[in-house]
Parts: C-alpha cells; structure tokens; sequence
C-alpha cells in the first residue's frame, strides 16, 4: 500500500522516480498534507520531507498506518474532489496501479458535496467522511453514540514504553520525541533555572512514550446497546467500534491491500497503540469480508493466524474462554 501511494505523489510531482530522489519543491509540498508535527500523536514523525520520504520507502508499522492514511484523505481525496482535474487524476490513479473502479464512486460521492462557503477544517472533514464510507450493516455506525470523551482533568498519556505495545519505533519516530523532551526541558529550565527535575534527553528503552490513546481520550457508555452487548459477551471496549479501522479498510480497497494483512496491520497498530480493543477493530473490519467470532472463541478466529499460533499469544498457552472465570466455565 505504502509503494502505490508513493507511486501516486511521483505522478503528482512529475518527472519520474527521479523527481522522489531530488527532494524537489513540489514534493515538499505534497508532503506536507500527509506531515504530522505533534508528538503527541502515535505514528508522527514531523514535516522534513527526508523523514516522510523515508516513511513510504521503509517505515515502521506506525508511521505507515498514519502516513498512508493521511495520504488517502489529504492527497488522494483532496485531488479527487476537485472538478477540473478528474482526467489528469484518472490518469494518475491508472499508472500507479490503484483501483479505479473504486475510487470513480469516491469521486462520485465527492461531487455530492457543496463545498462553497466551507471553511477549512469542514472541507477536510466531508472528504474524509466521502473517502471511508461506512458499510450499513457496520458497527461503526453505533461509534458517536457509544461513546464519550473523558473529563479534561484525565490524562490522555499512553503510560508504557514503546516495548509495552509489541510495536517499533523508527528513528524518525524517535527523534521528534527527544526534540519534545528537549523543548521539555529548555521550557522548564527558563521558568526555574537549575532546580527542574525534567530530563533533558529522551531514551526509548527507559522512558514512556509521548503519545496519547484513543482510549485514554474516550470511555464507553455503559447505557449504550452496542456496549451493553459487548458487556454481556465480556469483551473488553474502550473507544467504540474502530472508524480508523474503517478507513484504512477503505484505502486498502483502493491502494490494494491484502484483506487480512491490512486489518491485522489494524490490530497491531490500534490495539498495540491502546487506540482501540480488539473487537472493536474487528467489528469494523467484519463488513469488509473479514471474518470474525463474537463472544469469547472471538480470540481463537483471527486470520491470517491460525489458531495454533493464537494459541501462543494467550497467558499460559491458553484462550480467555479456557480461565476458570470465563462466561459459562464451571456450570453444568
């Protein structure tokens, strides 16, 4: 998915493959739509067009689920949504390979939406409502309402080091934490010179990250028949059914993503992320064709593993459904 995106920006850009290497002015400011600056968000790895080169020539998980992502809305459907260049987009969609089929009804919806007199963050919003459609059969669609977002006071840090989520840290991730540590530690050495506790340097084997998650932003409401389900079978909830999930299923429908890859690239990033739980990626990915379990055999159906190696992830070797306290154990 991260090569055909690529493929895409060359086309943007002109001038062949040759135009990637030169870091050219017009790649900047593609670029640009797909940069993200704040530390505080899983996956960022700042605006310097080398890093974000990097991150679709050979980056980690994270920073290719954010970047590809932020491609598919900003870039992609940006270009989409513009009227007079629907041939010249066409021809861009056809020699990077991606699926035209697919994405003329994203055009088509597109033109559905006025976008006169819209500001900004509104126009951004509509495209990437129009980009990731959600099924009408999808859980997804119970999301506003199933959840809240959490009193200011709380706060919205993931608490665990990088080796905590299972996931890696490229060193452009890690290098936009050591600037924010820096920051950090400049700001509090001017407000008390010589007296600030803070670290002046930031060590991705010792420290937690700086990155905040979806769960610690979002809580459940308990009083909500989605969460009331997932209650009942014992499933653990935290942000509400996945639209990221849903999105990146959609971009994989357009960039050509294998259909469980992509949602087990969901799954690690996510779940590993502490963005989501588990079912709530699941149930998101579900109308896409990706089969699932409810309940708590829910944990040994995850393509593309089979449940052999399912069976190693768990505590002891076991399921959830084989604890002594799991639903229906220990009844005759």
């Amino acid at each position: 998915m991260a090569a055909k995106a690529k493929a895409y920006i060359v086309e943007s850009v002109g001038g062949g493959w040759d135009a990637w290497d030169a870091e050219n002015a017009r790649l900047a400011t593609l670029l640009s739509k797909v940069a993200e600056a704040n530390v505080h968000r899983s996956g960022s790895v700042g605006g310097k067009v080398s890093d974000l080169m990097a991150v679709f020539d050979r980056g980690t998980l994270t920073e290719r689920f954010v970047h590809i992502i932020r491609f598919y809305s900003g870039i992609l459907g940006s270009d989409l949504a513009d009227r007079r260049m629907a041939n010249e987009v066409r021809r861009r969609i056809a020699t990077a390979q991606l699926n035209s089929d697919f994405l003329e009804a994203r055009m088509a919806d597109l033109r559905k939406i006025r976008f006169t007199g819209r500001s900004a963050k509104e126009r951004t919003d509509a495209i990437r409502e129009a980009m990731a459609p959600v099924p009408p059969d999808s859980d997804v669609r119970f999301q506003r309402d199933s959840r809240q977002r959490r009193p200011a006071s709380e706060s919205r840090d993931i608490g665990v080091t990088i080796e905590e989520t299972g996931l890696r840290m490229s060193p452009r991730e890690v290098g936009l934490h050591r600037s924010a540590q820096r920051q950090e530690f400049e700001r509090a050495e001017r407000e008390q010179p010589g007296q600030t506790d803070v670290q002046n340097d930031w060590d991705r084997y010792r420290d937690v990250l700086k990155w905040h998650a979806g769960t610690k932003e979002w809580t459940a409401r308990n009083e909500h028949r989605w969460v009331a389900e997932m209650q009942e079978l014992q499933l653990p909830v935290g942000a509400g059914p996945s639209g990221t999930t849903n999105a990146m299923m959609n971009a994989a429908q357009a960039l050509g993503g294998e259909l469980y890859a992509t949602r087990l690239a969901c799954i690690g990033f996510l779940v590993g992320a502490r963005h989501h739980t588990l079912v709530e990626v699941l149930v998101a990915a579900e109308p896409f064709g990706a089969g699932m379990t409810r309940g708590q055999k829910m944990y040994r159906n995850v393509e593309p593993y089979s449940e052999a190696k399912l069976r190693t992830f768990g505590k002891n070797g076991k399921f959830p459904d084989e604890a002594p306290d799991a639903p229906g154990r220990g009844r005759s």
